[in-house]
């Protein structure tokens, strides 16, 4: 990493990290090399755990779980898809659309705990970066996320 990409950050130690300094580090390994691991740890788990979804499914579970993002710590994606599934058939009934919301809703509870993990990292990259009228395969694309043609879905 070049200087001039080098920076400081000052930021608040909740409890998770807290934890994570107090019973990892010694005087062999300082709170920042820890964070450094942990952190490129966590994008590979991301990179290799985002599910393959179509464009279809991505747009809807990207519009659903739009307005969550901001609360999803650990405890709170036990019931994720609950939430999300009542938000599709919320937004399918207000746009008079047919669908199979249960169908998708069964499908994201199926996932494994690091795919849903995944999924709401690409989610959180998505909103951060793109707008509901950004053409999603091109963000997903951008985003690093391989999509299956809807055709393909097993939904």
């Amino acid at each position: 990493m070049t200087e001039a990409k080098k920076k400081k950050f000052g930021i608040y130690a909740a409890p998770p990290l807290l934890r994570l300094i107090e019973e990892r580090t010694n005087d062999q390994r300082s709170p920042t090399r820890l964070v450094n691991t942990v952190a490129d740890r966590y994008l590979g788990i991301v990179q290799h755990s985002v599910p393959v979804l179509s464009v279809t499914e991505w747009s809807e579970t990207l519009v659903a779980l739009r307005q969550r993002l901001t609360t999803e710590d650990v405890p709170n994606l036990a019931t994720l898809w609950d939430d999300v599934e009542d938000t599709l058939w919320n937004a399918k009934i207000a746009d008079e659309q047919t669908g199979d919301v249960s169908q998708l809703a069964n499908k994201l509870r199926q996932l494994r705990f690091s795919e849903t993990v995944a999924l709401v990292d690409v989610a959180e990259r998505f909103w951060q970066r793109y707008s509901a009228t950004s053409d999603i395969t091109e963000a997903l694309e951008a985003l690093g996320v391989e999509v299956c043609h809807d055709k393909d879905s097993t939904t």
